[in-house]
């Protein structure tokens, strides 16, 4: 039974409001999703939203005289959404993708990793090999794309011995290109047990080696200065690990790459980085 024909007006701005809303979203979502492969994934997310939307339309098809079961509103809705899907462009372009290019310099060579997707420029102008592991420390799980570099090295940390208890090595570690991150890498066996950093202890549970090889890796962020690394010996032999200093961008040889990426794949998570490592070998 049709409802009186002044409802019309107060069931529309309800039932009508929601439902479009609810129609330019799910095409909005399975638009997003559809230039990687998703667009019936993106679809099939819609089932629920499509089946929540046809008890607030059904005042509004009353207060136009149908009287619709819900199936058909359903059906109708997601006729709806793909002529909607298929009349919008702007979620149609391909999503930008995060990569970015990491020169690792250090005291056996200079490699140059590629993280993420592979611009069409750099193919041409890098000679490309895949590797297992960016690092001793990698897990393995995901093979990196490098590439031998040659540009002028950086300047190594500045990193000083300082006198300390017996049983104990206390570094002092700055980098002389005003860098503020760093990184510390332990191999397995070094006869190292606890470890400090800035007078702060840094717990190794199994967990943090689990995935390392036995490498015990420490990143340092943010530091204004120079800060201090303690180590507690477990034996007198010499110890052997690794430090870096890691810095935002690239050197001006590798500029040409930085300008051949495309505008659709963006640096992401530290973008690009150069980091200067030195091994150490400590009594």
């Amino acid at each position: 039974m049709a409802l009186p024909r002044r409802t019309r007006g107060a069931a529309w701005p309800v039932g009508g409001l929601v439902t479009a809303l609810v129609l330019v979203a799910t095409a909005a979502t399975a638009g997003r999703l559809a230039p990687h492969g998703g667009g019936l994934l993106g679809l099939a997310f819609a089932a629920l939203p499509l089946a929540l939307v046809a008890p607030a339309a059904a005042p509004t098809a009353a207060a136009w005289g149908l009287n619709p079961g819900r199936p058909t509103l359903g059906a109708a809705a997601a006729i709806l959404t793909v002529g909607v899907l298929l009349g919008i462009s702007p979620w149609r372009g391909p999503l930008p993708q995060g990569g970015g290019l990491r020169l690792v310099d250090g005291p056996t060579g200079q490699q140059l990793q590629v993280r993420g997707p592979l611009a069409p420029a750099w193919r041409e102008q890098l000679t490309l090999r895949s590797e297992p592991r960016a690092y001793p420390w990698s897990s393995g799980d995901h093979p990196v794309l490098v590439a031998t570099a040659s540009v002028a090295s950086a300047l190594a940390p500045a990193i000083r011995t300082m006198p300390g208890p017996a049983g104990r090595l206390r570094l002092e570690v700055a980098s002389r290109r005003r860098a503020r991150d760093f990184r510390v890498a332990i191999p397995p066996d070094a006869p190292v047990g606890a470890v400090e950093v800035a007078g702060r202890p840094v717990p190794f549970g199994p967990d943090a080696t689990r995935w390392t090889w036995g490498w015990r890796v420490i990143s340092v962020y943010g530091a204004r200065g120079p800060w201090t690394l303690d180590l507690t010996t477990t034996a007198s032999a010499a110890v052997t690990l690794r430090v870096a200093d890691v810095q935002s961008g690239l050197p001006e040889g590798l500029s040409h790459l930085v300008q051949a990426r495309p505008p659709d794949l963006l640096p992401a998570h530290q973008g690009d980085v150069h980091e200067r490592w030195v091994e150490l070998t400590l009594q």
